[in-house]
């Protein structure tokens, strides 16, 4: 029993530490498709610079978070982002303090639950009827 207590301590102090530099971050949206799509599991380095090609994640206030490529650095660090399913980068840069991290893992989970959902079926309202009939 101790042991367990133990064990149990230890993951969560680890879970602890890792969330402390990662955060996993659930996709919603279109605008990274084929990179990511909704449903994925993004894995943020928080606070890591980003270079051109990362998939940066961007905190601007009134908005929610965004994942969007990093198209170019600025000599003053402003960042430009995209989209990679967009034709046309982001409207304005953005300011370095609004980069929270950058994309370092993904798990597929969109896959997988797209492929869940085409295979589930239900019924509609007017079959319900029907079979109650």
């Amino acid at each position: 029993m101790l042991l367990s207590l133990g064990v149990i301590a230890v993951i969560l102090l680890a879970g602890g530490l890792a969330l402390r530099y990662w955060e996993p971050l659930r996709v919603v949206g279109d605008s990274m498709r084929p990179a990511f799509i909704t449903g994925d599991i993004a894995i943020v380095r928080k606070g890591a610079k980003v270079c051109t090609g990362d998939v940066a994640l961007v905190r601007e206030p009134g908005h929610g978070a965004v994942l969007h490529r990093v198209m170019g650095v600025s000599q003053n660090g402003s960042v430009t982002t995209r989209g990679d399913a967009n034709q046309f980068d982001d409207l304005g840069s953005v300011d370095p303090s609004h980069i929270a991290g950058k994309v370092t893992a993904v798990v597929p989970l969109g896959v997988v639950i797209a492929r869940w959902r085409e295979q589930q079926t239900s019924a509609t309202l007017l079959d319900q009827q029907q079979i109650r009939q």
